[in-house]
């Protein structure tokens, strides 16, 4: 085709033979007259053939509400005269799916009109070419509430045609919620309060199941929820609870429930309306129902005494949430490879030693501590001993609390007949703390306060020569003239005082006891952790009052009074420190 430069040229061409619905790609090649192939090739065009029918109007709903069983719809479609021999006339197939469950990317016209993935399907509906045609799609089972999309497929002398836009399809419930349900107030073991608001009257049921069961309550099975199955709490009752005012907030009050604990629960409601023929109405969705443990350790689980490899056994003392309650321990030598549980507490398997059985040890017979015997210690090695309370009910629901416990050599002066153990709460600033202990037989005792991890190997070094400690040399717990002096079996304290501990920082306390006759042969305790409290505190935090371009106002209230205050500007994501903060550092 001959051109003209700078001038647009036509190109016409006939006889293609092109397939409709189908994408074509055109290219251009351009040279000059000498005609010896050096010239330039255009990128490609995209061409789009039309399929064998379109749409003049896109498929619309018909007049009225959506109904379960069916979806009525009207649409106007094209017919090309090349696609088919005689009257112009053109089929349909129409079908109801799910959102997701037809992807336009991967259509497939011959799996569409089989209805693969289809929640109902109308096939084979002639229609005329530019004439306004109604049909509808029967035979359906549709979730009321829910989101469907409505396709209409359409075609001309059995060639590729045209899908539609999905079009929105929702059926109508009997009831809803004006708002989302919430929890009223945190759940406990017999008792869950949950309000809501329905739209108009009618009945309402509840229903808590466990987390795995949560997928079977669903409105196409709501005999299902109507009658508890699977249910670990329920409200309303078979027949449901009857909702006369719907101007109300109401409250689902699920009792008696016993649930398991430490888990989280799934709850949800189902509102009917007076009208209902029955599951027309609105499921609302799970409601995660987290429950604490049903026992827990108010104090976690501490050495009671020095485990001597010739005693062969291990106390540890602990205070648990209830002592209404059963209790399993046993120990391992070094740690646990695997996750341990209550399943593997109770099995006690591997262990060294045990306590517990089949039944477990009733909480409140225990002294406040609990001993393993027959355990075969060997010396100067670790143990961890794994401590697991419960309820009593034998759902495997409580706690695990865990301590490392470690043997002293063979030959030792002394030893710990009651652990050390914080005896009053470390004051504001940290500044002083008192640690509580008893001793098997007379001698000396260092202390020293160190930071949270310190190998506990470097601190029998450290605590007799004051190195390591923090602030005075009183701090180490050590008087004037020496450390300090111990009796046989007598309780004996010690006062750590100007150590100016860091406010929310924990840090570790020891206790070295050496025999009568020196340091030879010494006991390292456990470390007994030191938490130090803020010496102040937001009662409410800082909040934004204003902002310009020349300064920052906020506003917050503190616990103390008198203190003081620093505020700052710093760039966002720079982690600010205590330090920082006081110096205005950056």
């Amino acid at each position: 085709v001959s051109v003209v430069a700078h001038t647009p040229t036509e190109l016409a061409f006939s006889d293609c033979r092109l397939d409709f619905s189908t994408t074509y790609k055109l290219l251009v090649y351009v040279e000059d007259e000498n005609g010896v192939g050096d010239g330039e090739l255009s990128v490609p065009v995209d061409l789009p053939v039309p399929g064998s029918s379109t749409y003049q109007a896109q498929p619309v709903l018909s007049s009225g509400t959506p109904l379960s069983n069916g979806v009525a719809f009207s649409f106007t479609a094209l017919v090309d005269a090349a696609a088919v021999t005689g009257a112009l006339v053109g089929e349909a197939w129409a079908g109801v799916y799910l959102p997701g469950d037809l992807q336009a990317t991967t259509f497939s016209a011959s799996a569409f009109k089989q209805g693969v993935g289809a929640q109902c399907l109308v096939k084979n509906v002639r229609f005329y070419h530019a004439l306004s045609t109604d049909s509808s799609v029967q035979g359906c089972s549709l979730m009321r509430g829910v989101l469907h999309h409505l396709y209409v497929y359409v075609e001309a002398g059995g060639k590729t045609g045209t899908l539609s836009a999905p079009i929105d399809v929702i059926v109508p419930t009997s009831n809803g919620f004006s708002s989302p349900p919430s929890l009223q107030a945190n759940p406990t073991q017999q008792t869950l309060n949950v309000k809501y608001s329905p739209t108009t009257t009618g009945r309402a049921w509840g229903i808590v199941v466990l987390e795995e069961d949560a997928d079977t309550i669903n409105v196409a099975n709501t005999s299902h929820l109507k009658a508890g199955t699977v249910a670990l709490c329920s409200y309303g009752g078979t027949d449901g609870f009857e909702i006369t005012d719907a101007s109300l907030q109401l409250t689902a009050a699920f009792t008696a429930c016993n649930f398991p604990m430490n888990a989280v629960h799934k709850a949800f409601l189902y509102v009917e309306g007076d009208a209902s023929l029955g599951g027309d109405g609105t499921l609302s969705a799970a409601l995660d129902v987290t429950l604490p443990p049903s026992n827990a350790f108010t104090e976690a689980p501490t050495e009671y005494r020095t485990a001597l490899p010739n005693s062969n056994s291990i106390t540890v003392a602990f205070k648990a949430q209830s002592t209404a309650g059963t209790l399993w321990a046993m120990a391992v030598q070094g740690s646990a490879t695997e996750a341990v549980d209550a399943a593997s507490v109770k099995a006690a398997s591997p262990s060294v030693c045990s306590v517990g059985g089949a039944v477990g040890v009733t909480i409140n017979t225990l002294p406040g501590y609990v001993s393993l015997t027959n355990c075969a210690l060997v010396t100067a090695a670790s143990y961890t001993v794994y401590v697991y309370v419960e309820d009593g009910q034998g759902r495997d629901d409580g706690s695990v609390g865990e301590v490392v416990i470690s043997t002293p050599l063979d030959r030792v002066s002394t030893a710990f007949d009651r652990s050390p153990y914080l005896q009053q709460s470390t004051t504001v600033g940290g500044f002083r703390f008192t640690i509580r202990f008893w001793a098997t037989a007379a001698g000396y005792a260092y202390g020293v306060v160190v930071p949270e991890g310190t190998d506990v190997a470097s601190v029998g070094a450290a605590v007799t020569t004051g190195s390591g400690a923090f602030g005075e040399a009183s701090c180490g717990a050590r008087e004037p003239g020496g450390p300090q002096q111990v009796a046989a079996g007598q309780n004996t304290q010690l006062e750590f005082d100007n150590c100016g501990l860091a406010g929310g920082v924990t840090y570790w306390a020891y206790v070295v006891l050496c025999g009568s006759s020196g340091c030879a042969s010494n006991i390292t305790s456990n470390a007994v952790p030191i938490v130090v409290p803020f010496s102040n505190h937001f009662s409410s935090p800082p909040v934004l009052a204003s902002i310009t371009g020349e300064g920052v106002v906020l506003t917050a209230a503190t616990d103390q009074e008198p203190g003081e205050a620093w505020l700052g500007v710093w760039d966002e994501g720079t982690t600010v420190t205590p330090d920082m903060a006081r110096n205005l550092t950056g």
